[in-house]
């Protein structure tokens, strides 16, 4: 799964660009381990819809379930494969991916 991001033209000092592009790559870098950990992609699984990394719960699910006003322990109690921890990581990475997003398109 290919994450890509936008980003509004900016003026920065060329003296200061090979340090930046660097620190933003070791970023995308963690970041890419960090979903990857949390979250996969398979064609063989669900059709590739992203799901939980090491099962077949698909991401979706648990916004659906939010998005319905179901709380986070409802969504793990029908799906037992899945611990709090793991959610609450994917809705941290969600929440990153966002905001990142949202300052890139600024």
């Amino acid at each position: 799964m290919n994450w890509s991001y936008g980003s509004a033209f900016e003026e920065v000092e060329l003296t200061s660009l090979p340090s930046r592009l660097g620190r933003q790559q070791k970023r995308k870098k963690h970041h890419l381990a960090q979903t990857s950990n949390l979250v996969q992609s398979d064609p063989d699984i669900l059709g590739g819809m992203a799901v939980f990394a090491g099962t077949r719960v698909p991401i979706r699910a648990l916004l659906d379930y939010l998005e319905a006003g179901d709380s986070l322990a409802d969504f793990l109690e029908d799906f037992p494969s899945i611990s709090r921890e793991h959610a609450v990581a994917v809705l941290e990475l969600a929440k990153q991916m966002l905001v990142a997003h949202a300052h890139s398109a600024g």
